[in-house]
């Protein structure tokens, strides 16, 4: 009996980890170019089988657009797997976002990314107001 009770508990295990794990929904996610020329972007991402680096160019008003899943019970505004993003505008300025920054820039704009001249005003000073 006492066995009967343990694969009845591993049975429910499973069935509620297969549930959850269908739970998983679809999101599209962009890096957008708010700034006035066009700029280079390497995204950093990180999963099981090791890290891979997306490179793009995008052009102004632009948006670099890529489809995830997000299971059930991850927390995450945007890919978890997205970790870094660097960003080089057309005068040499590199601007570097690690997750954090990642997560302070989609609390304003909902699973997206914004580049915005100030961030490379930021990076890199004087070199890029002018």
């Amino acid at each position: 009996m006492d066995s009967l009770k343990k694969i009845y508990i591993f049975i429910i295990l499973i069935a509620i980890s297969l549930v959850l794990s269908a739970c998983a929904t679809r999101h599209f996610a962009s890096i957008k170019n708010d700034t006035e020329t066009k700029i280079k972007v390497k995204s950093f991402f990180e999963n099981k089988s090791g890290s891979y680096v997306l490179e793009s160019q995008i052009k102004k008003g632009e948006n670099n657009i890529w489809l995830y899943e997000k299971p059930y019970l991850d927390d995450a505004r945007i890919d978890s797997k997205l970790k870094v993003v660097e960003a080089t505008n057309n005068k040499g300025c590199t601007v570097t976002f690690n997750r954090a920054a990642i997560d302070k820039k989609v609390e304003h704009h909902e699973l997206e990314v914004v580049i915005e001249p100030q961030d490379f005003i930021d990076a890199c000073g004087e070199k890029v107001a002018k």
